[in-house]
């Protein structure tokens, strides 16, 4: 985090659901009060993959998928990161509709987030893409 504070203009916290981003929040305060800069000068941004639909069948499969895919077992870095945190895969991406994952990145806003990188899953399908500038977007202007 002091690389961060001395130099980053932003931050970008991939892959950790809120509740770790706000501790590490605090050690990017820190590291800014050590180094003599202001803590809100440093953007703070989250990417991760999303699933975004109205259809519950979509959904449940895209839950399946996700936790087959981003496994403990199978990706070497996650486990590190989920034996010390205590993470599920499904806390690593947004998937509901489109109120859900208004709910979702409300949390990550909550505790700081600024600007969001998201990975659409359903590509090469734009449905989610389209709901989410349709659905989701407008409530966070």
């Amino acid at each position: 985090m002091r690389l961060v504070a001395e130099y980053g203009d932003c931050w970008n916290c991939g892959l950790w659901p809120p509740r770790v981003i706000a501790d590490k929040m605090g050690d990017l305060k820190e590291a800014c009060s050590e180094v003599g800069r202001r803590f809100e000068e440093i953007k703070k941004s989250w990417h991760g993959a999303i699933f975004v639909s109205n259809d519950q069948g979509f959904l449940k499969d895209a839950s399946k998928r996700w936790s087959s895919m981003v496994h403990p077992d199978r990706e070497p870095w996650l486990k590190n990161i989920s034996q010390r945190d205590k993470i599920d895969p499904l806390e690593l991406v947004i998937l509901g509709t489109p109120n859900e994952c208004i709910r979702s990145l409300e949390q990550y806003v909550d505790v700081g987030i600024t600007h969001f990188v998201l990975l659409f899953n359903d590509f090469p399908s734009f449905d989610g893409m389209r709901l989410f500038a349709r659905d989701v977007i407008p409530s966070f202007k």
